[in-house]
């Protein structure tokens, strides 16, 4: 008896995953695109602001483009898993179709 319930569901690729990897891939693309959008409104108008309200948002700011490279970094290896998950599932696809047919070469047919 299997120690946990499978669901045969879940053990066939209909492409989910690697659409999973696009769709990481393009929200990070969006992302990118909304914030150099956002980066070059700001330098509009920052040389044009004076003052400690100036520098402590240019140092908000430095602190916050640390982080958004992270999160970039993030989703990057995130959808390179999940194509790599991918393709593990369908080189084992491969491997048991491949398997099941010489069983059924040994059965004769």
């Amino acid at each position: 008896m299997w120690p946990l319930s499978i669901n045969t569901n879940q053990l066939r690729d209909d492409g989910a995953i690697r659409e999973g990897a696009q769709l990481v891939a393009s929200a990070k693309e969006e992302l990118t695109g909304e914030i150099s959008r956002l980066e070059n409104e700001i330098a509009g108008w920052a040389s044009a602001w004076k003052g400690s309200g100036a520098a402590a948002f240019m140092n908000f700011q430095q602190n916050w483009n640390t982080r958004v490279s992270k999160l970039y970094a993030v989703l990057d290896e995130f959808s390179a898993n999940l194509t790599g998950t991918a393709a593990q599932v369908e080189d084992t696809e491969a491997d048991v179709s491949s398997s099941w047919g010489e069983m059924q070469g040994l059965l004769g047919g």
